[in-house]
C-alpha cells in the first residue's frame, strides 16, 4: 500500500498536469487516513478555488493553517481565495502574512501585485507590478507580469516592450512567448501572434495555453479546420480543459453545428461548473437550436445564474443615492459592443437623442479592440470608463463611485458579458435590453427587460426572470449609414431570393422550408453572401450543410467587407431572414436598400426579431407566423413585380418614417421607462 507522501506526490502531478478531479480524489483519500494532513488540505482549498468553490477553498486552507502556519503559499492562495467571497480586508491581511514568510521583497511586490490585480485593483496592482520590476530588472518573470498589467490598461505599446524585455532576458521563455502572442492576436496582428505561439510550443510541444491560442489565432483567420485540429490536439493532452472546450465549442458554433457546441460547452461546464463563459455560450448555441424554447432558454439561463449565485459573495445592499423622484438620473450602460458591430446601429442614435437635463450617461467600456465608432461613442457621452479587466467587485465599486442610479447592460449572454458583476448589485435599478444575445438573462438581480409589442408579445412574461417593460412600438432605433448607396430603382428580373445574415442562425428545419419555399417558385435560386463563404473550403463546407437546397444555392464571400458590396441587394428580389435565430440589423439593412424581407416569426424573442421590423412598416404579411404563411407570402411576393417595384421606391422613406429610425421618439420613451422605475424603487425603499 503506497504511503501518504506517495499518495500527495501522484495527487500533485495530477494538479499540476490539470487532472484537477484525479487530484481531488486523492487528496480526500489522505485526509479519509488523516484529517489533519496540512498539505492534502492546503491543495484540496486549492482545487477548491480553481473550480469556483471560494467559499469551500477558505474553509480547507484555514483548516491548513490552523495546523502549518509557516508556508507562505497556504496565505496566498487563502488571500485569493478570500478575495473570491467578497472578503477583501482578510485577504489583504493573509497576503500581507504570506509576504512576511517570504523575505524576498521583490517577491512580495510581485505576490501583492497577483492579489490585487485579482481584487480588481488595478492602479494598486500596477504600482506593485513596477516595483517588482525596479528592483530585480532582470527577472524575466517581472517583466512579464508587468507587461501583462500594462495590456489590462490598454497601455498596448508599453506591454510590447516589456514583453520584449523578458524575453530579451530570457529568450526560451515559453509563457513570454505566449504572452506576447497574445497581445499581437487581440492586436489584430494574427501572423505575428501564430508566430510566438508556435515558437513556444516548439520549446515546449505540451503547452496546452499555447496550443489553445493558436486555435483561437486560426479561428480568427477563417482557418476553421486547422483550429479544430490544434484545439482537438490540446484538448488531447488536458481532456479537462474548459477554456480549450469553450472555444472548441465556438468553432462547431461558427461551422452551425449548434446541437454538437452545446454539448462541448456542457462539458466544458461540467469541468469547471463555475465557468460563467462557457456556460453562457451553451445558452447561445441554444438559441440557434431549432427546438429551442422561451422557457428551455429560461432554465438553462436560471442554472447559469445559480452557478453563479454560489460563487458570488453575499453582500448586504444599501445605496446613498439621491432620493429625489424627479432629479437627473444617471444612467450606466455596460458593454463590450461599443464599436463598429451591430449594437452600435441602435445605441448610437439612442444616446444622441437623450434629454441630457433628464438622463446622465456614464458608459462602462470593455471593448479589447477600439476603433472608430468607439470614439463616437466616447464622444456622445457625459461619462466614459474603461472598465476591461477591471474584476467584477472592482466594477461594482467604479458604479458605486459613480452613483449610478440605473445600470443597463447591453450583452445578455453575448461574448465579453460582465453579467456576474451585475449579480453585485452594482445599482439600485438594473436593466437588460435586447441587445446581444437577445433574451432573458435569468440574472435574479436583473430586473427589467426592455421589450416592445411585437418582440414581446402578451404572454411572453413567463419566458423572462426579469419583469417585461414593453414600450411602445419598438425597443431602439436603427441609425442607417449616410454613405450606403441609394437602392436600385429597377426590379431584378431573376426570382432571385436573398439571405445575407450568418449561417449558423439556419436551421436544418429552416433549410427544409425553404426547399419548399424554392419549389413553390419555378427557377428561383437563393444568394448567400457572407463573409463565412470566404473560402473555398468554408464555402463548400456550408454547401453541404445545406444540402436540401444546395441545388439552388449561390454561395458567394465578402472581399473587401460590405462597403464594397452594397451593390449586391440590386440584384435580389426577396429576403429571407434567418431562423431559429432572427437577425435585425441584416433585416434593416435590405430593407434600407429597397429590398423587402420575409421573415418566420417564432414564439420567443430570439426569433422575433423581424416582428417589430415588419409591423412597423406596415409589412404585417411578411411576418409568418407559421411555415404555411411563409411558403405563401414568399411565394407571392417574388412573383408580385407591381408590389416589388413599388416597395423598391418606397421602402427607404417609409423606414426614415417610421418609429423604427424615430431616435427622438425612443429617447422619451426609454426616459419615461427610467423615470418610472426610479419611482418603483423610490417606492419599494420607503417601505
Amino acid at each position: 500500500m503506497p504511503s501518504i507522501s506517495e499518495v500527495l506526490a501522484l495527487a500533485i502531478r495530477h494538479h499540476n498536469s490539470g487532472g484537477l478531479r484525479e487530484a481531488e480524489d486523492l487528496y480526500r483519500q489522505i485526509l479519509d487516513i488523516d484529517p489533519r494532513q496540512p498539505d492534502a488540505l492546503h491543495l484540496l482549498g486549492l482545487v477548491a478555488f480553481q473550480t469556483g468553490n471560494c467559499h469551500a477553498a477558505v474553509d480547507l486552507i484555514t483548516q491548513a493553517i490552523a495546523i502549518k502556519n509557516t508556508d507562505a503559499a497556504y496565505h496566498e492562495h487563502l488571500a485569493l481565495s478570500l478575495v473570491g467571497v467578497g472578503r477583501g480586508v482578510e485577504a489583504e491581511r493573509a497576503a500581507m502574512q504570506a509576504m512576511a514568510l517570504n523575505p524576498d521583497q521583490s517577491e512580495t511586490f510581485n505576490n501583492l501585485g497577483n492579489l490585487l490585480q485579482e481584487m480588481g485593483r488595478m492602479d494598486e496592482a500596477l504600482i506593485c507590478r513596477q516595483k517588482a520590476y525596479e528592483l530585480t530588472p532582470d527577472n524575466h518573470l517581472y517583466s512579464y507580469n508587468y507587461a501583462i498589467t500594462l495590456e489590462r490598461f490598454g497601455r498596448l505599446e508599453e506591454a510590447e516592450a516589456f514583453h520584449y524585455q523578458a524575453l530579451k532576458l530570457d529568450p526560451n521563455f515559453p509563457e513570454g512567448l505566449n504572452g506576447l502572442g497574445e497581445l499581437h492576436r487581440k492586436a489584430g496582428r494574427v501572423d505575428e501572434a501564430v508566430a510566438c505561439y508556435q515558437r513556444a510550443l516548439a520549446l515546449r510541444a505540451d503547452f496546452v495555453e499555447a496550443l489553445n491560442n493558436l486555435g483561437l489565432a486560426y479561428s480568427s483567420r477563417g482557418q476553421l479546420f486547422e483550429a479544430t485540429a490544434i484545439l482537438q490536439r490540446c484538448l488531447a493532452l488536458r481532456p479537462a480543459n474548459d477554456a480549450a472546450l469553450s472555444n472548441l465549442g465556438n468553432i462547431y458554433q461558427m461551422q452551425g453545428r449548434a446541437e454538437e457546441a452545446a454539448d462541448i460547452f456542457r462539458r466544458a461546464v461540467e469541468v469547471n461548473p463555475g465557468q460563467a463563459v462557457a456556460h453562457s455560450n451553451l445558452i447561445f448555441a441554444m438559441i440557434h437550436m431549432h427546438d429551442a424554447t422561451g422557457e428551455t432558454l429560461l432554465r438553462q439561463c436560471g442554472e447559469w445564474d445559480r452557478a453563479q449565485s454560489m460563487r458570488t459573495p453575499i453582500i448586504q445592499h444599501s445605496f446613498a443615492n439621491d432620493r429625489d423622484p424627479d432629479r437627473r438620473l444617471r444612467v450606466g450602460f455596460v458593454s463590450a459592443d461599443f464599436k463598429d458591430h451591430a449594437v452600435s446601429y441602435f445605441l448610437l442614435p439612442l444616446f444622441r437623442a437623450f434629454d441630457r437635463s433628464r438622463v446622465e450617461l456614464v458608459c462602462y467600456n470593455e471593448v479589447r479592440n477600439e476603433d472608430v465608432v468607439t470614439g463616437w461613442f466616447r464622444d456622445s457621452v457625459d461619462c466614459w470608463r474603461d472598465s476591461k479587466g477591471i474584476h467584477d467587485q472592482g466594477l461594482t465599486e467604479m458604479c458605486r463611485a459613480d452613483a449610478i442610479d440605473i445600470l443597463v447592460d447591453c450583452g445578455g449572454h453575448s461574448g465579453g458579458n460582465r453579467l456576474t458583476a451585475f449579480k453585485r448589485r452594482p445599482a439600485p435599478i438594473q436593466i437588460t435590453t435586447p441587445l446581444g444575445h437577445g433574451g432573458t438573462t435569468g440574472v435574479r438581480e436583473m430586473d427589467y427587460f426592455i421589450g416592445d409589442p411585437f418582440l414581446t408579445p402578451a404572454g411572453s412574461d413567463s419566458q423572462f426572470s426579469e419583469t417585461v417593460i414593453r414600450l411602445d412600438k419598438v425597443f431602439a432605433p436603427f441609425e442607417p449609414k449616410d454613405f450606403w448607396p441609394e437602392p436600385v430603382a429597377s426590379v431584378p428580373e431573376q426570382p432571385l431570393f436573398g439571405c445575407f445574415g450568418d449561417p449558423a442562425r439556419i436551421s436544418r428545419q429552416t433549410l427544409l422550408l425553404w426547399r419548399r419555399l424554392l419549389d413553390a417558385v419555378p427557377g428561383a435560386r437563393i444568394l448567400f453572401k457572407h463573409k463565412a463563404y470566404g473560402s473555398d473550403a468554408m464555402a463548400e463546407h456550408w454547401a453541404v450543410r445545406f444540402a436540401p437546397i444546395a441545388d439552388r444555392a449561390i454561395f458567394e464571400g465578402l472581399p473587401g467587407g460590405w462597403v464594397g458590396n452594397m451593390d449586391v441587394y440590386g440584384r435580389v428580389r426577396v429576403m429571407l431572414d434567418t431562423f431559429p435565430a432572427a437577425g435585425a440589423t441584416s433585416s434593416l439593412i435590405p430593407l434600407w436598400m429597397g429590398v423587402p424581407v420575409l421573415s418566420r416569426v417564432g414564439t420567443h424573442t430570439l426569433q422575433r426579431f423581424g416582428a417589430p421590423i415588419l409591423h412597423n412598416l406596415g409589412l404585417a404579411d411578411l411576418a409568418a407566423e407559421s411555415d404555411d404563411a411563409f411558403v405563401s407570402a414568399g411565394s407571392a411576393l417574388i412573383a408580385d413585380d407591381t408590389r416589388l417595384a413599388r416597395l423598391r421606391a418606397s421602402l427607404r422613406p417609409t423606414l426614415r418614417d417610421s418609429a423604427l429610425c424615430d431616435a427622438q421618439g425612443a429617447a422619451r420613451q426609454w426616459e419615461a421607462a427610467f423615470r418610472h422605475v426610479w419611482h418603483a424603487w423610490l417606492a419599494e425603499a420607503g417601505r
